[in-house]
């Protein structure tokens, strides 16, 4: 099952109304989402859609400019459909965003350590009581950039929040996760094992280390 399928199944029972896209690039997600979901009643984008200095990734480059252009031509004809361009630590120390009000959150923004640590903890307090955090780039090999780019942790430290907040995660396939509020801490693994070990050490294997090594000199 690919993620817009995955998503707007979630949508749909949830009935969901409202829903917000951390990292929206060229605004193709929120089409599809929008196109399969007539229950959303606000969409939000939010990306700062331009070149970071502190975000060392393959995307961070100029082409990420044009593409706000290409998210607004792929979502005009939805009006259930914002944009926002900032970071979004930036706009929610703006207080842009009402606590308790999305019933849906997609995380594909910045999935360096830092990243993911900042978009949850400030994401958490806006999501509806039955509420649900889903999110893309859920890779079990941190390097799988190579050595040139920042690492992903987004595995294993959105196991490591949904514990803290006490809420149910479910581990999809094709590297996609959910955290479930209102639900009490448990890890629905529907992967077949591919997240089994759940430590840090654990993904720095030696083999990871020596594939990031060979990328970097490819």
């Amino acid at each position: 099952m690919n993620r817009v399928n995955l998503v707007s199944g979630i949508i749909k029972d949830l009935n969901a109304r409202k829903m917000i896209e951390i990292g929206a690039y060229k605004g193709e997600f929120a089409r599809e989402i929008l196109s399969r979901c007539s229950s959303i009643e606000d969409y939000v984008m939010v990306d700062p859609w331009q070149p970071l200095t502190d975000w060392n990734k393959p995307l961070n480059t100029e082409r990420i400019s044009n593409a706000q252009k290409v998210a607004q031509t792929n979502t005009s004809q939805y009006e259930a459909c914002r944009m926002i361009k900032a970071k979004f630590i930036e706009a929610t120390r703006k207080g842009v965003f009402q606590g308790n009000y999305f019933d849906v959150a997609y995380v594909d923004g910045d999935h360096t350590l830092k990243g993911i640590t900042i978009d949850l903890i400030c994401l958490w307090p806006l999501i509806s009581e039955k509420g649900v955090i889903m999110g893309d780039d859920l890779y079990a090999d941190p390097l799988h950039h190579g050595f040139k780019y920042e690492p992903t942790f987004v595995f294993p430290w959105v196991l490591y929040f949904a514990e803290s907040v006490n809420a149910q995660i479910t581990l999809f396939p094709n590297n996609q996760y959910m955290i479930e509020k209102g639900t009490r801490f448990s890890v629905v693994d529907q992967s077949n094992g591919k997240y089994e070990d759940h430590s840090v050490r654990g993904t720095l294997t030696p083999y990871r280390w020596l594939k990031s090594i060979l990328k970097s000199w490819l």
